[in-house]
């Protein structure tokens, strides 16, 4: 056998011709850009699919990625966010937008706390004048066969007062109907964003807060309304320095739901005050100043979760 029939094969393959190489660039670009594409897709489902998003009990729900970037004040996504943590202590619910019909008499359930009627999404009340003012300008807004509209004088004569004077079942049927009513949603939420909402995220911009320093205040504002919300700031301020003023973001915090506690003790009832205690604390215990999802918190009693998609049900 001649030497040669054993050495190694050193022949090189022919190199691709030219045109081969921007060819292979250009599949690279094409798939590149399907990716893309097939990215953006995705997201314009979840965006738009929003209202759709797996539904769970009143204690957990799904919420778009969308509602994780900045804080209350830069998107309405977050404020959304906010509206679904205080639906859970207001109404049991983090379905914010089925508490539009909710309406009870003396929901405190004792004479000393009555507040006459509340209802709706934040719970407006027929004694704090917030619950005159929502239906007055419901009846501006919708001015023709609004079933609320018989019912505001008897609410103004009230305000003020848990008489229930005037109003009763009727009152009751006529705001329930009234719900279904897009218009009256959407008074709900813009008094809820005017009295409450802005005025607290104005103060927490004044303090340096982020997203839970946000909400916290925007659920003294609810709860308590602007007299109670300054009383409990001013304990604050004995007790920290908030963050504008050179202080720690978390030890500010602790010092208002100190300071809250302490006005739910002495003003309100202590029976309230786990909206505080394992709720908005819970949040700080856990790091989340800005809110970023999974949120899980307990108030009253009952344990409630706030997922993103995809992942919602993971947990």
């Amino acid at each position: 056998m001649k030497p040669q029939d054993h050495a190694p094969d050193r022949r090189r393959s022919a190199p691709s011709p030219p045109s081969a190489r921007p060819r292979r660039a250009g599949r690279l670009l094409r798939r590149g850009v399907a990716l893309l594409v097939l990215l953006l897709i995705v997201l314009s489902a979840l965006i738009s699919l929003e209202p759709r998003l797996p539904r769970h009990s009143a204690f957990v729900r799904c919420v778009s990625p969308l509602a994780l970037n900045g804080d209350l004040r830069s998107n309405p996504r977050k404020q959304e966010v906010a509206q679904m943590m205080v639906g859970s202590a207001e109404n049991s619910s983090v379905y914010w937008e089925d508490q539009v019909g909710f309406i009870q008499y003396n929901v405190e359930g004792n004479d000393q706390w009555n507040r006459g009627y509340t209802g709706g999404i934040i719970g407006f009340t027929s004694k704090t004048h917030s619950m005159a003012e929502l239906v007055r300008r419901y009846v501006a807004a919708q001015p023709h066969d609004n079933a609320l509209a018989p019912f505001l004088p008897a609410l103004e004569a009230v305000d003020g007062t848990s008489s229930a004077q005037g109003l009763g079942p009727d009152y009751v049927e006529a705001w329930k109907a009234a719900a279904a009513d897009p218009v009256f949603r959407d008074a709900q939420w813009r008094l809820a964003h005017e009295w409450y909402l802005a005025p607290a995220l104005q103060s927490a911009e004044a303090d340096g807060l982020r997203s839970l320093g946000q909400f916290a205040y925007y659920d003294a504002m609810v709860q308590h309304g602007s007299g109670g919300f300054a009383i409990i700031h001013a304990d604050a301020l004995q007790r920290a320095t908030p963050p504008s003023r050179g202080g720690d973001e978390a030890t500010w915090l602790d010092a208002w739901f100190s300071a809250r506690e302490a006005y739910l003790a002495r003003e309100v009832s202590a029976s309230t005050a786990t909206r505080v205690s394992t709720a908005q604390r819970g949040l700080l215990a856990a790091g989340k100043l800005r809110l970023r999802a999974p949120l899980t918190w307990d108030v009253y009693g009952d344990h409630y979760r706030i997922e993103v998609a995809p992942f919602c049900g993971m947990s």
